[in-house]
């Protein structure tokens, strides 16, 4: 009788102990989730200060939407279609590093053709693309979360680097 008193007891311990173990890692996982986003929250403003500071010096009229990404569309072409999700643009862009070094060229002789909302360019760059109409040339900046991330894309572009855009929408079909 009193081994199974005994064994009781001892279920009973085990049980108990097991769910207060799992609230344990619970905290410590919600509690490392919490510094990820605290230092991810530091590391964006930073971003963003940069980016201000970049726009300010070059007395740059652009604005920043709710994504991070900045933008400003200094060729306006008002009679014109803007693109959707799915349509295919024809692009020319110059990409850039904050500190001059030009990454990457195609000029409007042989344009890049874009499948949006397809991710076959930066996030933000198909972002920004959606804002314009064709024929419009505009400037965006995109911060490293809407570019290439904490991994660069191993050419040109280093890790976490914010870069700029200048872009020209030059043409939208609904085929390749």
């Amino acid at each position: 009788m009193r081994v199974k008193y005994l064994i009781i007891i001892l279920l009973f311990s085990a049980l108990a102990c097991k769910p207060k173990r799992h609230k344990v890692q619970e905290q410590l996982v919600s509690s490392e989730q919490e510094n990820m986003i605290k230092l991810n929250k530091i590391q964006v403003q930073k971003e963003t200060e940069i980016i201000d500071a970049f726009v300010r010096r070059r007395n740059w009229k652009m604005q920043m939407d709710s994504t991070g990404l900045w933008y400003q569309v200094y060729d306006k072409k008002l009679d014109t279609q803007k693109p959707e999700e799915g349509d295919w643009v024809s692009i020319a862009y110059k990409i850039w590093l904050l500190d001059g070094t030009l990454c990457y060229e195609v000029g409007s002789e042989k344009p890049k053709k874009i499948h949006l909302g397809y991710g076959n360019i930066e996030s933000g760059a198909d972002r920004g693309i959606r804002m314009m109409r064709e024929g419009e040339k505009a400037r965006f900046i995109l911060p490293p979360h809407l570019a290439h991330g904490l991994l660069g894309d191993d050419d040109k572009i280093p890790a976490r680097s914010i870069i700029l855009y200048d872009i020209e929408l030059i043409k939208i079909s609904d085929k390749k």
